[in-house]
């Protein structure tokens, strides 16, 4: 996804303002927290306006995002400081970490579904460049779009797996693009550059105003 759509077509309506953690990156993060490579580091990818920044470093690790629409690094800048917080925000593309000539390995690096919005090629590589700046004894935690989500019946497919045009389920009319897998497609792939510690599918069914089933996969894994 290019830095133009999320800054004109979400950022700058102030969509997506996110000011709590995703519950799923809470419950693994702190019960990782006494497995993970002191001194605790994080890299949170697509960090948005800063709500996972926020309660990474209120845990005690030294955090740096990467966010591509400069409206929302300045947000989520304004966000941390309200709460005498700092990170080291960087305005780039999470899909080329490699050109941001990062100083260090990281103790824990976080996708919460941001790479799921990039064709195959760009996430498959994306996860061989992450791979290189995870700490022995780290760990990777990313959530991505499945198969098994209702929004993929009847989108047009534009490349392998990725989709848009969605004409049903919580993703209809969203203009937004997304790759989704299968369980076989997820483990292959990710079992290329990490170890695989768990995959966990996270699926919700709205059963009163028939938008069909919103799901998505948690996958944990640590360095090869």
């Amino acid at each position: 996804m290019t830095a133009e759509f999320w800054q004109k077509e979400v950022y700058s309506n102030y969509r997506h303002v996110n000011r709590y953690p995703f519950d799923r990156v809470v419950s693994v993060v702190m019960s990782s927290l006494r497995q993970l490579p002191a001194p605790l580091s994080a890299l949170d990818l697509g960090c948005g306006t800063g709500n996972h920044l926020k309660f990474l470093a209120e845990n005690g690790f030294e955090t740096v995002g990467v966010e591509q629409s400069s409206i929302a690094a300045s947000i989520s800048t304004e966000f941390l400081s309200e709460h005498n917080l700092t990170a080291k925000i960087i305005q780039g593309d999470i899909t080329n970490i490699n050109s941001l000539s990062f100083d260090r390995q990281f103790s824990l690096i976080l996708d919460r579904g941001s790479l799921t919005h990039n064709p195959l090629d760009q996430f498959i590589d994306s996860l061989d460049q992450i791979s290189r700046h995870l700490m022995p004894g780290g760990i990777f935690l990313s959530y991505f779009f499945s198969r098994n989500h209702s929004s993929v019946h009847h989108a047009t497919e534009l490349s392998p797996s990725f989709f848009s045009n969605y004409v049903i389920g919580d993703f209809r009319d969203c203009p937004a693009p997304a790759l989704f897998l299968s369980n076989r497609e997820a483990i292959d792939i990710f079992s290329r550059f990490f170890s695989v510690n768990s995959l966990s599918e996270i699926t919700v069914e709205d059963c009163i105003n028939g938008n069909g089933r919103s799901s998505m996969y948690e996958c944990i894994c640590s360095a090869l």
